[in-house]
């Protein structure tokens, strides 16, 4: 069988979509979600995005991805599929060499998996797939870390919220939803307390109306949390963070239940928690519950 590997045309939109969608069950993937996770990317390349061809017959999808971090540069694999029954033939060898090529000539040192925050569709392999894991590491891929995915069921009648308003008010911490008038402010202290949201924060903005709240205390930002800003359409709830010198108060509670609770009013019946660090603090605030583990891999080039 001869594998052709071709660059991206937007030709093959329709059935690289439908590949992917028949590669990663449980991962449900329409196309206004493909879309955003390729050409809505702002860091979209067409030259880091490869397919393969049998026969004529698309088989193979993979795209990649560079990000500025702070430590410089770095490459990201975002998608990646093989059409059911075209497995363990080498296409995703080399749909991969294709892309790791490309990543090398940009002088990059390392490439890690999936997890290519702000735009990205899972935060590394999850556990179920275990032939993707196989096929990673025998290309040379390690283990780096693992992570999680949470879901929570909203109730119908929202998450409670009043007794800790009111509790806060007395404190003088007040929330709101954020305003259009908010956001050079807001990316100001972002930039200096948690830089890595900045990206997903920037897209509630576009948003309407703004899926991001905020707390407050007289002109300082106490914290902020947003939903719908990656993965739009799947009740997907973050980022979130607390300043500091305020946590301990409850915010970081009431800014979730404010997201759930409007995900809820606009017709969600469970969201989507990614990529968990206190796993339990949703457990108490929402009654969350793991939903998928993630193993988050890297190659090293040099």
């Amino acid at each position: 069988m001869s594998t052709q590997i071709k660059n991206w045309d937007v030709s093959f939109f329709s059935e690289a979509a439908k590949l992917l969608r028949q590669s990663m069950p449980g991962y449900p993937l329409p196309d206004f979600l493909f879309r955003e996770k390729l050409t809505g990317d702002p860091e979209f390349q067409p030259s880091l995005v490869f397919t393969a061809f049998n026969d004529e017959i698309l088989t193979g999808f993979i795209m990649g991805v560079v990000r500025k971090r702070d430590s410089g540069p770095a490459g990201f694999i975002k998608m990646i599929g093989v059409r059911p029954g075209y497995e363990r033939k080498g296409i995703g060898t080399l749909l991969l060499n294709a892309l790791e090529g490309e990543i090398r000539k940009r002088g990059l040192k390392s490439i890690r998996v999936f997890e290519s925050y702000p735009n990205y569709l899972i935060p590394g392999i999850d556990t179920k797939f275990q032939g993707a894991i196989t096929f990673f590491e025998s290309c040379g891929y390690q283990k780096i870390n693992e992570t999680s995915n949470m879901e929570v069921f909203l109730p119908a009648g929202g998450f409670p919220v009043e007794d800790d308003l009111k509790g806060l008010a007395s404190k003088r911490i007040y929330f709101r939803r954020a305003v259009r008038e908010d956001k050079s402010k807001l990316l100001y202290w972002l930039n200096v307390r948690f830089p890595e949201w900045k990206g997903e924060v920037s897209e509630t903005f576009k948003n309407v109306p703004i899926s991001l709240f905020l707390a407050h205390k007289n002109e300082s930002i106490a914290g902020f949390a947003g939903y719908e800003a990656n993965n739009r359409g799947t009740g997907w709830f973050g980022p979130m963070g607390t300043d500091m010198t305020f946590r301990g108060l409850s915010i970081g509670r009431v800014l979730l239940r404010l997201c759930l609770n409007s995900l809820q009013k606009d017709g969600y019946t469970k969201a989507v928690i990614p990529w968990v660090g206190p796993v339990k603090f949703y457990e108490e605030a929402a009654g969350a519950r793991i939903d998928k583990h993630f193993w988050r891999y890297e190659k090293n080039f040099y």
